[in-house]
């Protein structure tokens, strides 16, 4: 018999968000072996301040316009775009215009049942 936490899936990943006013939106959309995925949504100017995780990280850009700041270098994700952090570097994101972004955590642990 196959494991049911084998395999997870979320059929739009953006759907999960509603970009509103002012405001910055997440949600978890699932945690799996290995992985954490959140999704966030952004007004134009909000986002995440600099800070690390203990783990390695992958952004998507979803929809909208992204910046992404890390290690004195930037880049601009437009959707379909994916940065990657290693463990412990500090990073940031602004929203240069209403946006959604996919948080990959590759966090290496067990699924929990």
């Amino acid at each position: 018999m196959i494991d049911p936490a084998a395999m997870s899936n979320v059929a739009d990943l953006a759907q999960l968000v509603t970009i509103e006013p002012g405001a910055k939106q997440v949600q978890q959309a699932f945690i799996a072996a290995g992985v954490r995925v959140m999704v966030f949504a952004f007004d134009t100017g909000q986002g995440l301040p600099e800070h690390a995780a203990p783990h390695p990280v992958l952004i998507q850009a979803l929809q909208g316009e992204l910046t992404v700041t890390a290690a004195d270098r930037t880049v601009t994700l437009v959707p379909g775009g994916v940065v990657h952090f290693a463990p412990s570097l500090p990073h940031a994101v602004i929203a240069d215009s209403p946006a959604k972004m996919a948080l990959f955590m590759l966090t290496g642990e067990a699924a929990s049942m």
